[in-house]
């Protein structure tokens, strides 16, 4: 009697059931796969080595060349108990499905809530979840533990998680992950990706900023199909399903960029590049589909300076939406979360950049550019400031680790001596660019001069 060999995988993903123990001289002749629907009733998948294609599957499984069953493009159905019968005995083998379902599961739009339920199934439903080591979690695209206070994860079990989340404009298109692992080793992710009826969102860019706009994967395209880009109804670009992107108006797309994968990149962000992107796809002429619609804003800061410290300046972000005008004040140092991260960088940037004290810094633009892309990465509930933990793993991810009382000191320097378990942006850059003491010894991918002569070259972020 052989133990059951479990076998993790995601629907819409591939799983590969093996067929140990047998040794085979020449083929699989000898092998047969059967699949026991309910655990009891044997439905034959392969026969002497030949694939039977089950009725209830909309793809053929295959045989590898070790005999092992190959399943593409799996189902929630394809979950269960599988034998491999051969002259050397029988191996049974549970394959067993993460997926995800979704409340409701139509009709999402902003400030509605959705529950998004991750679950180990083997069949269909739950299975017994009497697995030991086994853990779900909800992770970001990079891999990293989903976390801050708009979202809410329960645990039904061990093998069903529930996320619960108000949906923003941002949240269209977006990616929701959970991923299961056993003894700590990741075994299989699923993910879900959220559509909301009539969504805008919203980017926010400084002058002279890069972007990119993501559409959708050009493989969905039909035969006759193309995807295209539109700024305020002009049309940019399209995309054919040969890879061909054609410029559709001449003079209309400088700075503008459609990429092979679909996305639009704008280089140099000014005035004349903000509006409302939508990217569509047609069939001819006719539109099919939009598959996002992004409103692009520039933003652009005034700093006063009223007694020549830092602690004093007053700044107020303009905010330029579609070309109309709409400003957002964002005074003082704190941060809500209802304004961007982005904004209170931007904010911050202008500040430095007026800062008489860093007027001989090179390459000032480049740094703090190099700067926002790291501290927004680390800034994972766009709270505008980066908790403890966020900045041990910052400096982690650099190869500076450092110990918890290192990181209180490091904090304290910036802050002026004051207790605090988070950094807003301000004191970060300050930290960066003014402290550069000895516990840190960091800075970006540039020689740098100090303001006050020092020419030493540091290290590389």
């Amino acid at each position: 009697m052989y133990k059951e060999t479990k076998v993790y995988s995601s629907v819409g993903g591939r799983a590969v059931l093996p067929c140990s123990g047998a040794k085979f001289s020449r083929s699989c002749a000898e092998v047969n796969w059967a699949k026991l629907w309910m655990s009891i009733v044997p439905e034959p998948v392969v026969c002497s080595g030949r694939v039977v294609t089950p009725s209830k599957r909309s793809s053929e499984p295959r045989l590898g060349a070790d005999c092992s069953l190959h399943i593409d493009n799996l189902e929630k159905e394809d979950g269960g108990t599988y034998v491999c019968e051969h002259s050397a005995g029988n191996r049974t083998i549970s394959l067993q499905l993460l997926s995800i379902s979704v409340e409701p599961s139509t009709a999402l739009a902003v400030s509605h809530r959705v529950s998004l339920h991750c679950y180990l199934s083997a069949f269909t439903g739950l299975v017994l979840c009497n697995h030991s080591g086994v853990k779900l979690t909800w992770v970001t695209e990079r891999g990293t533990e989903l976390q801050g206070d708009r979202y809410s994860i329960s645990y039904k079990s061990a093998c069903h998680t529930v996320l619960s989340v108000v949906l923003r404009a941002t949240d269209h298109q977006r990616k929701w992950s959970c991923q299961l692992t056993e003894h700590q080793e990741v075994k299989t992710t699923v993910s879900h990706v959220t559509a909301l009826a009539d969504a805008v969102e919203e980017m926010f860019a400084s002058e002279g900023q890069t972007l990119m706009l993501p559409c959708t994967d050009p493989a969905s395209l039909s035969a006759g199909e193309k995807l295209q880009w539109s700024l305020s109804e002009t049309p940019l670009f399209s995309l054919t399903t040969d890879g061909q992107v054609t410029a559709l108006v001449k003079g209309s797309t400088q700075g503008l960029r459609m990429n092979p994968d679909a996305s639009l990149s704008i280089h140099g962000m000014t005035e004349k590049l903000s509006g409302r992107y939508c990217c569509s796809k047609l069939n001819n002429s006719d539109r099919i589909s939009v598959h996002r619609m992004i409103v692009v804003h520039l933003l652009t800061c005034t700093v006063y300076d009223n007694i020549g410290m830092k602690a004093d300046y007053q700044r107020r972000c303009h905010c330029n939406e579609t070309r109309g005008q709409q400003e957002d004040q964002c005074d003082n140092h704190s941060p809500t979360a209802s304004v961007p991260t982005v904004l209170f960088i931007v904010s911050d940037s202008c500040m430095f950049l007026n800062d008489p004290k860093y007027a001989d810094e090179e390459d000032l633009n480049s740094k703090l550019e190099s700067f926002k892309n790291k501290y927004m990465e680390f800034d994972l509930n766009d709270q505008g400031e980066i908790d403890m933990m966020g900045l041990k793993r910052m400096l982690e991810k650099l190869g500076v680790a450092k110990t918890h009382l290192e990181l209180k000191k490091m904090i304290s320097e910036v802050v002026g001596g004051a207790s605090r378990d988070t950094i807003g942006y301000s004191d970060f850059l300050n930290m960066m660019l003014g402290k550069r003491n000895a516990i840190l010894r960091i800075q970006p991918r540039v020689n740098v001069k100090a303001p006050h002569g020092n020419t030493d070259r540091l290290e590389k972020i």
